[in-house]
């Protein structure tokens, strides 16, 4: 039963496969679990992998609310802070998943994840992305002709890989696939150096009240390493049967 200061553990998430079976695991925000709550408000969501980048609101206001299997961000005033900020190197490969389902409105301007008042990954809208660090500059991902279509899920993945030509790339429930920013790199699209560093510690908002995303969010994943092919099929296989039920 749901309550104040409950936390929830729920079945139905597959058991062939499970995002902590890949190396390199850093936060793990897990479908259906160790979300606690204040009526139907979010309060805090555990990460699982012992990292201790749990998600934290503590203001009623700005809570998200548990809505079936989903954190529901309403697109005005709700985000979430991570605990404990996750610190990457701008030179560092890294992985950030969201399994997310956009609600209500095209996504616009809206942060998935972010770094103080800067958008780490946004929506520009329903089919294009943008990367930004800080300062001036800014790289962006076209989805082509495809659009995000509301209330579908999609497993979204930026990747960072610095053995790769246009060493950023961001794959929408497609582990072949990614979408593209011209080759452009995620060192020459931003004005720093490669030993910069951001801190993850806030998702769904940023200090801008105008960025927020109206969606529905199942489970949130980072690593730091760059997945594979293989890798990147098992997320979104394992996302597919999570979302099928």
């Amino acid at each position: 039963m749901l309550g104040l200061g409950n936390s929830i553990c729920l079945s139905g998430a597959p058991a062939e496969f499970l995002p902590s079976g890949i190396s390199d695991l850093e936060m793990w925000l897990k479908y259906e679990t160790g979300i606690t709550t204040s009526g139907s408000n979010v309060t805090a969501w555990a990460d699982q992998t012992g990292n201790e980048h749990g998600l934290v609101q503590n203001t009623e206001s700005e809570q998200p609310t548990l809505v079936g299997s989903a954190v529901r961000f309403d697109g005005s005033d709700t985000d979430m802070n991570i605990d404990t900020d996750i610190s990457i190197n701008a030179n560092q490969d890294f992985t950030l998943i969201t399994l997310i389902a956009t609600q209500g409105s095209d996504p616009s301007n809206a942060s998935i994840w972010g770094s103080n008042a800067n958008n780490i990954f946004r929506f520009n809208d329903n089919q294009t992305f943008r990367t930004k660090i800080g300062g001036a500059g800014s790289s962006d991902f076209a989805e082509g002709s495809a659009t995000i279509a509301l209330t579908t899920y999609y497993t979204i993945m930026l990747i960072r890989s610095g053995s790769t030509e246009g060493n950023l790339k961001v794959y929408v429930g497609d582990a072949n696939t990614n979408t593209t920013n011209g080759g452009v790199s995620w060192d020459d699209a931003e004005t720093h150096t490669d030993a910069d560093a951001f801190a993850l510690n806030t998702v769904m908002g940023l200090s801008n009240r105008s960025q927020r995303l109206q969606a529905d969010i199942k489970e949130m994943l980072v690593y730091t390493k760059a997945l594979d092919l293989n890798e990147r099929q098992d997320i979104i296989d394992y996302h597919n049967a999570i979302v099928a039920g």
